[in-house]
């Protein structure tokens, strides 16, 4: 069974104020993840934030 982790996206995994994307290290440990977890993202703001973050 695959564990979960759950991404925060406002100020961990994106720089809030700048709305600045994630970096490429990020990015890159995040897809290492998805071979033995289940990644998700948590974001109290709007899908039109998320879903270039996400993308």
């Amino acid at each position: 069974m695959k564990k979960i982790i759950i991404i925060d996206l406002d100020g961990t995994a994106v720089d809030s104020p700048k709305q600045k994307l994630p970096s490429d290290r990020l990015v890159a440990a995040t897809t290492k993840l998805q071979e033995n977890y289940h990644v998700s993202a948590a974001t109290g703001r709007v899908w039109t934030f998320a879903e270039p973050v996400l993308r």
